[in-house]
């Protein structure tokens, strides 16, 4: 008989065979324990007892024809020891009858549903595992196993004690859990990946987005006869101890004391990451926190640098870095437009950031909230390498600056995170096939499906069915005849309303693209909203075509002198409306009063303008 370790290969003949062997082998072991063999020993001039030989060693190998000579600390060696101590255990038990034994069947019988007990109590846990992890999507601790193993305990208890049995006692802590996972192939795992929108509003979106890809793509391609090329730009946060979250290599058992500055790992930082995938090239963009009016920076030829009082996008931000962008003369050679793609930070969705962009000669295409992870390549391509190889760098460098000086905390400066960055970056950026990026998530597969084997499968799953029955219309329709008729074919993202803010007013942090765009009040003003905004981009197209979509305007007669005061009085009382409509009862009182106030010093303030006009005409 040959032992192939790991394998099933074992019929319970066989296992029969190797009890037998081994029984035979454990009584002779046992009857020499009870009558020992004596000798005499020249060394100690006495008579000794001989010490037999073990039963399981003497079984493997005459049952194992390739362990006859292995040695006994090989794994093939020990995994045979357990084997071999399984079968007489189980012939010890009487599982191993003649009825049961068989060449071809590999188990005893008993398959199936485990018991309710000590053993069955790990399974059913297990089973519960199973149920929970596919039905629900939320974080399992290891409290919520300890606390259900128990539940199940206490009716293996309840069982046994209906039996007149006593049950046998087991506690439950974290070395049981570990011992309990470690046998069942469960771990503790990071999410790597989080939903925040619905499974239908993800399509619809992804499949909106792409769309808009799609039109621009066969309007140049039909017209010009050119593939336009794709820009993309987005905000990654990053910290000046970058690295505070990694783990370090420690002996076991022992705390791990790491010298650094952790509150630096709170210092938010913006980095602007921009890719192309033609030959056009952009710089990336730092984003520090504060003013910058005494720090002074040396940053590398491929980075620019702004500051923000949180550190995060603001609306002068982005406009700053758009008038960086290379000018294209769209006036003369409109074929060398291109695709500009953002997320929908708020900051993003203003109407002045997509008129800075058409009048740069880019169009701009918004990706809607929470399908930024599927289909926007600096989420699914660069930040994740550019972070590790980032991480990397900084935690090099922290120790070249320990070994210089083991006394001091090691900090790094604004240079080093620019320094490392552009060094990082430029490995990804240059490692990455930027083509292949777009064109697996779907962005310049061409539209007569000749490529469609390079999209990513789990993203083909969810829009392909879609994408390939809207290039079919898109294709049988007829190519707008403008660029202005093109522009009035483009959607905005799902949950998104195009609105002017002023360039102090303060949007959300980034990261807000995880929700829907900018939220209004009034939901009648919609409609007329965006109404206002797709005028005003219509405008733009249009002067940028030498037309004009608006009627002249009508002469306006003189304007009438305003009294600022009235004005004022009437804005707060429509505030202070406001604010009692939404405060709660204790508040309404104060709120109704000051309303009174106001209306009071209304009046008098007319009857002070009537009086004045009294008198005006009394003198004239």
């Amino acid at each position: 008989m040959e032992y192939i370790p790991n394998k099933r290969k074992f019929s319970l003949a066989d296992k029969k065979r190797i009890a037998l062997e081994g029984l035979k082998r454990k009584r002779a072991y046992e009857e020499q324990l009870k009558n020992p063999e004596r000798y005499y020993s020249e060394r100690s001039k006495k008579w000794c007892k001989k010490q037999p030989v073990g039963y399981i060693n003497p079984t493997i190998r005459a049952m194992f024809t390739d362990l006859k000579d292995c040695s006994e600390d090989t794994e093939a060696f020990k995994a045979a020891r357990k084997m071999v101590s399984r079968c007489i255990q189980l012939e010890e038990n009487g599982e191993l009858t003649d009825c049961n034994v068989s060449e071809s069947r590999f188990r005893v019988p008993g398959a199936g549903r485990c018991p309710l007990n000590p053993d069955g109590i790990r399974f059913q846990l297990f089973q519960y595992f199973v149920d929970i992890r596919g039905a629900l999507k939320g974080r399992l601790p290891k409290v919520l196993f300890i606390a259900k193993a128990k539940e199940i305990y206490s009716r293996y208890c309840e069982l046994q004690t209906r039996e007149g049995k006593e049950p046998i006692k087991m506690s439950f802590s974290n070395s049981w859990l570990k011992t309990w996972c470690r046998d069942y192939n469960v771990s503790m795992k990071s999410p790597n990946k989080r939903v925040a929108i619905k499974p239908e509003v993800r399509k619809r979106r992804i499949v909106q987005h792409l769309q808009n890809v799609y039109r621009i793509r066969h309007f140049m391609k039909s017209k010009y006869g050119v593939e336009p090329e794709i820009i993309g730009a987005d905000q990654m946060p990053l910290h000046r101890n970058e690295s505070s979250q990694q783990k370090t290599m420690a002996s076991v058992g022992q705390e791990t004391y790491i010298k650094e500055n952790h509150m630096l790992s709170r210092e938010r930082t913006t980095a602007l990451t921009v890719y192309s995938t033609g030959s056009s090239t952009v710089n990336c963009e730092f984003l520090f926190k504060g003013v910058g009016t005494r720090t002074r920076l040396n940053p590398p030829p491929n980075i620019t640098v702004q500051w923000a009082p949180k550190g995060s996008y603001r609306l002068q931000n982005l406009l700053s870095f758009i008038e960086r962008l290379p000018k294209i003369p769209f006036e003369m050679f409109p074929a060398k437009r291109k695709i500009f793609i953002l997320d929908d930070y708020s900051v993003h969705v203003q109407s002045i950031v997509q008129k800075a962009l058409l009048k740069k000669g880019y169009i701009p295409t918004l990706i809607g909230g929470g399908v930024t992870g599927d289909i926007q390549i600096n989420d699914t391509h660069l930040h994740c390498p550019l972070k590790r190889k980032y991480r990397e760098l900084e935690m090099k460098s922290m120790i070249e600056l320990l070994r210089k000086d083991k006394e001091t905390i090691p900090k790094p400066s604004k240079d080093d995170m620019m320094s490392w960055f552009s060094e990082a970056w430029g490995e990804v950026y240059a490692g990455t096939d930027l083509q292949l990026a777009a064109k697996q998530n779907l962005l310049l597969l061409p539209l007569d499906g000749s490529e469609d084997h390079l999209a990513s499968q789990r993203l083909w799953d969810i829009v392909g069915e879609d994408i390939t029955s809207f290039r079919g219309e898109l294709l049988a329709a007829p190519v707008p005849k403008s660029f202005n008729d093109l522009m009035k074919t483009i959607t905005q993202p799902e949950g998104v309303i195009i609105k002017d803010i002023g360039p102090n007013d303060e949007p959300a942090d980034e990261g807000i693209e995880m929700f829907d765009g900018v939220v209004t009040d009034d939901e009648d003003d919609l409609g007329s909203d965006s109404s206002d905004d797709e005028r005003e981009v219509e405008e733009i197209v249009n002067d940028e075509q030498g037309t004009s979509s608006a009627d002249p305007p009508e002469p306006v007669s003189e304007p009438q002198p305003v009294d600022n005061d009235l004005m004022l009085l009437r804005e707060l009382k429509e505030k202070l409306n406001e604010c009692s409509s939404k405060a709660t009862l204790s508040m309404k009182p104060f709120y109704d009063r000051m309303s009174n106030q106001l209306v009071m010093a209304r009046r008098k303030r007319l009857s002070e303008l009537d009086a004045n006009v009294d008198s005006s005409h009394t003198q004239q």
